[in-house]
């Protein structure tokens, strides 16, 4: 006989699936799932990538390792890895950041930076030429490159 239980204790899920092999002992599999806490872990992971960008010599790949880094980093310092969070990074450090309404997220704002990695990432998408995207964030890496220093001394 194959059953399964669900209760949730303590904000923590715990099922019991099994298959009683004996109905004496009720033999039964418990797995305990709890929401993966966000820890110091995201944080070094993300300095490491940090390390890695700064380090990259092709402008666009550091880039985009920077802001995958920045990406990391929100998800340690506001529980969240989405865009929106990133942009709220960097605005905390440089309020001036010049933003446009996001082409996805109705009623939003992206940063200039945010704009740059969308334009190249979702290039056909957005309707944007990939080499022209490469070519104005290689005229912004250096700039963004000082913000994100600036967001890591911050956190």
């Amino acid at each position: 006989m194959i059953f399964c239980s669900i209760m949730l204790t303590c904000n923590t899920l715990i099922y019991a699936v099994g298959q009683a092999t004996n109905s004496n002992t009720g033999e039964v599999a418990l797995r305990t799932i709890t929401p993966q806490p966000v820890t110091s872990a995201q944080l070094y992971t993300a300095i490491d990538m940090y390390t890695v960008g700064i380090q990259a010599s092709n402008s666009a790949t550091r880039f985009l390792i920077l802001y995958s880094a920045l990406a990391l980093a929100s998800l340690f310092k506001v529980h969240s890895g989405n865009q929106s969070s990133v942009d709220k990074l960097m605005l905390v450090v440089r309020p001036s950041i010049p933003q446009s309404p996001s082409p996805k997220r109705k009623g939003e704002n992206e940063t200039v930076y945010t704009m740059l990695r969308n334009n190249l990432i979702h290039a056909e998408e957005r309707g944007c030429d990939p080499e022209k995207a490469v070519a104005e964030i290689e005229k912004h890496v250096k700039d963004f490159q000082e913000l994100v220093s600036h967001v890591f001394l911050s956190l």
